[in-house]
């Protein structure tokens, strides 16, 4: 029998990109610039704290600075301080990397979610995967 993954993360957003009706499976790796496409365990904790440092900031959409961001914005900051460069968009972030199951998530994975029915895209909410419990 599989061992059961309990997975305790914090979408670290601000506010919200929009209220969770509906969370998507998909779930990426980040686009890394080494030989591996996992993040070693210093770059994996130099994006969450970066990440959580914005813990408080208001939701600006398309925002990039302690003044206000959106919850890509967070991602691209805290990862281009990690000296690892992704696209702005959540959607766009979700094409790179490659998607891995639910019991290979690690800390610093990206999560995607589909958080309103008002987009046509399946992606609109990205999240930072900060504590896995196996």
């Amino acid at each position: 029998m599989k061992k059961f993954v309990a997975l305790i993360f914090v979408v670290i957003s601000l506010a919200s990109c929009g209220s969770i009706q509906k969370a998507a499976t998909y779930k990426k790796k980040p686009a890394t610039t080494g030989k591996t496409s996992r993040l070693g365990s210093s770059k994996q904790r130099e994006v969450i704290k970066y990440a959580k440092s914005y813990l408080g900031t208001r939701y600006k959409y398309g925002g990039v600075t302690r003044s206000g961001m959106d919850c890509s914005g967070l991602v691209y900051t805290a990862y281009k301080k990690a000296n690892i460069v992704l696209p702005r968009v959540s959607y766009d972030m979700s094409t790179k990397g490659k998607r891995i199951k639910n019991k290979d998530i690690e800390m610093g994975d990206l999560v995607f979610f589909k958080t309103s029915n008002k987009s046509n895209r399946p992606i609109n909410h990205v999240g930072v995967v900060s504590k896995v419990v196996k």
